[in-house]
């Protein structure tokens, strides 16, 4: 059984990784209905107390481990080889960094080629969280055409979009109007694109006029500028 001083090691182990980052997926594999942190929170302490290991996040909650008689924390960088199955954890953290890189490769991996950036950006299976206001508003960030297909979209790109939608998500945490543009636009709305068509584009001022239009097989409503954003 794990002695007080590998839970301090492993706490300090965690707390070098986790702490400041935005939590972009939290999955319970054995308890898939248990409450979790919220997506896009932010770990804001590990600490080790006897043989207790805690975890807090910015949105309340303490994720409270005991390691019992042969449990540990594994660490891994994006595409590293777990050590152990996949089938024997019981919590899986993905944070910003390591995030980022893993669902690039997830992209790669599930999508087709043909797949539209803005169908495969609400695939919950690549990274949780990214509604379809996000999906417009973050493709309308990075200056990405929604309609392009992922093999059109290089991997930097692909990082910046999921780093784009994780500040968005983090940056709107406990607010009930989501606010996805500068602070010395919101006095004209909160959003860039969003629900805006026929509108100006906020950032190229050109005389084409934000667009809508239904995407994918659910046929949820795309806003984007096709001036700047090709």
């Amino acid at each position: 059984m794990p002695e007080g001083d590998t839970i301090h090691r492993s706490a300090d182990a965690l707390r070098s990784v986790l702490v400041g980052r935005v939590v972009l997926r939290f999955d319970l594999p054995r308890h898939p209905s248990g409450i979790r942190p919220s997506v896009g929170t932010t770990v804001v302490d590990v600490s080790a107390r006897g043989k207790h290991l805690l975890v807090s996040f910015s949105d309340g909650l303490v994720l409270h481990t005991h390691m019992r008689r042969s449990g540990s924390w594994h660490l891994y960088r994006p595409g590293e080889t777990w050590r152990r199955s996949p089938t024997n954890a019981r919590i899986v953290i993905d944070t910003e960094d390591a995030v980022v890189e893993t669902a690039v490769e997830r992209l790669r991996g599930l999508v087709a080629t043909d797949t539209e950036i803005g169908v495969a950006l609400l695939d919950q299976r690549i990274a949780a969280g990214i509604g379809n206001v996000y999906k417009s508003e973050v493709c309308h960030a990075c200056a990405v055409d929604p309609f392009a297909p992922v093999s059109r979209i290089t991997d930097d790109v692909l990082r910046a979009l999921y780093r784009t939608a994780s500040t968005m998500l983090a940056f709107n945490l406990g607010t009930v109007s989501r606010t996805t543009v500068e602070d010395d636009q919101v006095a004209s709305g909160r959003v860039a694109v969003y629900a805006r068509a026929g509108r100006p584009c906020r950032r190229c001022r050109t005389p084409s006029l934000v667009r809508g239009r239904r995407q994918g097989d659910e046929r949820r409503m795309t806003y984007w500028c096709p001036s700047c954003q090709r």
